[in-house]
């Protein structure tokens, strides 16, 4: 059985941006909001987070972030 985070990261991310990060040592492990501090209401306009194990440091990274890191 896969987990909510296993299936959201699938829906987002190729197998192959996946199978790259591995290579590499990287590994996303959740989720988490990163607030847009513009908007009267940062929580409510935030974008998705995702929580990254990068080579054993943990990390927050946005969408673009992971897929530079994958190429």
């Amino acid at each position: 059985m896969t987990s909510f985070t296993e299936e959201f990261f699938k829906s987002h991310f190729s197998v192959r941006t996946l199978r790259k990060l591995a290579k590499r040592g990287i590994t996303l492990t959740g989720l988490q909001p990163i607030p847009d501090m513009s908007s009267n209401m940062p929580y409510a306009s935030a974008t998705t987070g995702y929580l990254v194990t990068d080579n054993e440091c943990g990390k927050v990274w946005s969408f673009t972030q992971v897929l530079e890191a994958a190429k």
